[in-house]
């Protein structure tokens, strides 16, 4: 029986912690945004359109993240994403209109796609082969408690501390995800000694696999249950907390209606 490959080097261990930090800072701002957006325009709904905003944001890049991590240094590439992630923080401070939030949002949507195609396809490929399996439980590991603490840290903070001091907050933990972007190394794929033959295919058949398209189907029907869970849970009158909820609430214990403070993304 051969050796199994090391699976905690440096390497791994340096994603690993700039992937938890980068989801937590993330969906501390996802979550934190709705609640501030409350109290500057008084209408939920608004909330809503940032949602939407940066999904859609997020979904149009997705199409030609793929590509453009093909043809460009990983390394470069991630460093480069950070910081236009940490630009799109520092512009929250600039102007807190409506409609400039919302381009903030799109921005951010952008961003956080890149990133994310840029963890999991470095992540993949640090990982050896004979052990692929237990490489990519522990990264999406890392993602599942980034995304649970974000959501958890931001609203136990606002409850005492402005939206403001929170993005502080955030620039300094995207800061630390940046610093180690610098102490990865670029994985892409050696070009292999004899060259490939030239391939003519269109632009929209390369972008997409074929072969992802069931599993694409089947996450998008599960999270279709989950949204449908989580809009029933949203029509409930639960009151947590005094006058604010952790999770799907909408409406505190004076009867007033307050922000659905959970994003799915």
């Amino acid at each position: 029986m051969g050796r199994k490959g090391k699976l905690w080097t440096n390497q791994y261990i340096i994603i690993i912690s700039l992937t938890l930090v980068m989801f937590s800072a993330f969906y501390m701002i996802t979550a934190g945004f709705p609640v501030y957006v409350s109290t500057i325009s008084d209408n939920p709904t608004i909330a809503g359109t940032m949602t939407t905003t940066l999904m859609v944001a997020s979904l149009i890049t997705r199409f030609f993240a793929s590509v453009i991590i093909q043809k460009v240094n990983m390394k470069l590439l991630l460093i480069v994403s950070l910081l236009y992630f940490l630009g799109t923080i520092a512009l929250t401070f600039v102007n807190d209109s409506i409609g400039f939030l919302i381009f903030i949002r799109a921005l951010q949507g952008i961003g956080f796609c890149m990133l994310t195609n840029l963890v999991f396809t470095i992540s993949s490929n640090i990982v050896p082969k004979s052990r692929l399996g237990e490489g990519i439980v522990f990264f999406a590991m890392s993602t599942s408690v980034g995304t649970t603490l974000g959501p958890l840290i931001a609203i136990s903070y606002l409850a005492n501390y402005s939206f403001q001091s929170m993005m502080m907050l955030t620039l300094g933990l995207m800061s630390f995800s940046f610093v180690c972007s610098f102490f990865t190394k670029n994985t892409g794929k050696k070009e292999q000694d004899h060259p490939q033959a030239t391939n003519n295919e269109p632009f929209y058949k390369y972008m997409f696999d074929k072969r992802v398209l069931l599993p694409s189907i089947l996450v998008s029907l599960n999270y279709m249950t989950i949204a449908g869970t989580v809009n029933f849970m949203r029509e409930r009158d639960w009151c947590w907390w005094k006058d604010f909820t952790v999770l799907y609430h909408t409406r505190n214990c004076n009867g007033d209606r307050s922000v659905f403070l959970w994003e799915n993304f």
